[in-house]
């Protein structure tokens, strides 16, 4: 029975980097993929229609899972962009986000040093809830592969 870490990396396997007309990158699962995996990034995209933003932090959850981090650790390993065209650029990207800005601001309240400090906070919580939705999905699938071997 494969753990949620060997899922994560069987389902980090399953994504493949293109490239648009204009030469942008975007990644995308792999056809043939399991009907699972896809069925764990539609769920990670929660209310966004599919998003390059959504995708890359998926693999990224996926990426910190496959390391060996249980689900405190993977939290942690979380981080937010560091540069400003990058921050701008995420939450220009669909402005759903501005909603995790808000949020955040209001969950820490106070003062904030800076328009990127807010940003990547706001940041963090979209990527977080990325991390916590594949975590349930892998979750799933690994509880479901040890039923099935409990049934043999």
């Amino acid at each position: 029975m494969p753990t949620i870490n060997e899922l994560a990396d069987e389902f980090s396997r399953a994504f493949v980097l293109l490239h648009r007309q204009d030469g942008s990158p975007y990644f995308v699962l792999r056809d043939g993929s399991p009907e699972w995996m896809r069925d764990a990034a539609m769920k990670a995209h929660g209310d966004f229609m599919p998003d390059d933003t959504r995708y890359e932090f998926i693999l990224d959850a996926l990426h910190i899972i496959a390391n060996g981090a249980n689900l405190d650790e993977a939290e942690d390993s979380l981080e937010a962009d560091i540069y400003n065209a990058d921050l701008l650029r995420w939450v220009s990207s669909n402005l759903v986000r501005m909603g995790y800005v808000d949020e955040a601001m209001e969950e820490i309240g106070g003062e904030f040093d800076s328009l990127a400090s807010a940003l990547q906070l706001g940041q963090l919580a979209e990527r977080r809830e990325v991390l916590y939705a594949i975590w349930k999905e892998l979750e799933a699938m690994a509880d479901e592969g040890e039923e099935e071997e409990d049934a043999l």
